[in-house]
């Protein structure tokens, strides 16, 4: 065992087991409280802020994030939701990934949106982390949380996204030009023939921008993805 794994087993004993909304035992997220989170009524687009039926985004939007489509199932501004992130990205609380995944598809369902991905979706892309991140935390969180979501839904989870040059924190950045100059081409595929023609789901946890998204729907998009949609389980707005 590498002193990262050590390290992250000891953080998830010391992680208290219980529920961060209504403090039942055994349990990270119980079902009770995700109708009290502050959850999306529906989708709403990172580039004008519009609401989105189906999620589905207009065309100066889709042009400007590489996306068609985008969902996005809590606010940030929830506490709950926040304090739940943030353990599982920079307290190296992995277990966390489930609930907040298990969140997700509650929200889809609730939403007949879960069908839709079903029926539309090939494969689903976690946002990669670069290798110095990954070595330091132990594992990519958008990695748990998509393998989770894609077990909720039936549909594969392939890696098949690098990022080729650490960067800064989004969250440090000021403002939205910042965003995008951080991650601008830092994406690459690992494999174009699991992508040419298919239709992918990206996962993160938290959008902003949409920069994150953006340029990872690119280098999918130039290497032959036939329709690309962004899942977040939450959204900064």
């Amino acid at each position: 065992m590498t002193v990262t794994h050590i390290k992250n087993f000891m953080v998830e004993s010391a992680i208290p087991s219980f529920c961060y909304g209504c403090k039942k035992p055994k349990t990270y997220l119980c079902e009770d409280c995700f109708e009290i989170l502050k959850y999306m009524p529906h989708p709403i687009c990172p580039h004008c802020k519009a609401a989105l039926g189906m999620g589905k985004l207009r065309e100066d939007c889709r042009r400007e994030l590489n996306l068609n489509r985008i969902f996005s199932c809590a606010d940030y501004t929830d506490v709950k939701i926040k304090s739940l992130i943030k353990d599982l990205k920079y307290n190296y609380s992995f277990s966390l990934a489930r609930p907040l995944a298990e969140f997700a598809h509650w929200w889809l369902s609730k939403h007949e949106y879960a069908d839709e991905i079903k029926n539309n979706v090939d494969l689903i892309i976690p946002v990669p982390v670069h290798k110095s991140k990954l070595k330091e935390r132990g594992f990519n969180h958008t990695e748990k949380l998509a393998k989770h979501l894609g077990q909720l839904l039936d549909i594969p989870v392939v890696e098949l996204l690098i990022k080729t040059r650490k960067t800064i924190p989004q969250a440090k950045t000021k403002t939205k030009d910042e965003r995008s100059k951080n991650l601008k081409n830092v994406f690459s595929v690992t494999s174009i023939g699991q992508i040419k023609g298919k239709r992918v789901l990206i996962v993160d946890d938290v959008v902003t921008t949409g920069s994150t998204l953006r340029e990872c729907a690119k280098v999918l998009r130039k290497n032959g993805a036939e329709e690309i949609w962004g899942l977040t389980i939450a959204q900064e707005l």
